[in-house]
């Protein structure tokens, strides 16, 4: 079997009716502040993943979770899911910090995505320790024997 062209599920967006009872409730279930916080968006980082909170679907309207998967060419991922009978809703777009996302709906009618980051860089291997990956990798941070990640976790992401 070959091996998986995703570097897995890198962000969830959530719609909510209302972000200011949904936020506490979040930071109680994630047990962090957010790590973003606007009217219009509130984001935690929170192992490895983006958890968004998105007030009334959004512009994309969503009505349930959308997940996107990590991808190293965004581009080439949709082209993929499109010929293999997905409609894109969202074309790739920067939606800041050097981060593509995009969007489609596959032929059974649930959305998905997906993400990159202008800097690619596939994971390492999840054998390796805290302390070796670190060791081995400028994008991650050693404090105390735990390996913290920045926004980098989210490299290039797609939406199924």
């Amino acid at each position: 079997m070959s091996a998986s062209t995703t570097d897995g599920i890198k962000i969830v967006l959530h719609p909510v009716s209302d972000l200011t009872a949904a936020k506490p409730v979040y930071t109680a279930l994630l047990g962090m502040p957010p790590t973003s916080d606007s009217d219009y968006y509130v984001g935690y980082e929170a192992a490895g993943q983006q958890i968004g909170l998105v007030p009334g679907g959004g512009p994309q309207g969503m009505t349930s979770p959308v997940a996107y998967w990590q991808v190293p060419d965004i581009e080439a991922k949709l082209a993929e899911m499109t010929a293999a009978g997905a409609t894109v809703n969202d074309p790739a777009h920067d939606v800041g910090g050097g981060r593509l996302v995009a969007s489609v709906t596959t032929p059974t009618a649930t959305s998905s995505g997906c993400s990159r980051t202008r800097e690619h860089r596939p994971p390492l291997p999840r054998s390796a320790s805290s302390r070796h990956r670190a060791a081995a990798d400028p994008r991650h941070r050693s404090l105390g024997g735990q390996c913290l990640g920045g926004r980098w976790a989210v490299p290039g992401a797609v939406v199924l």
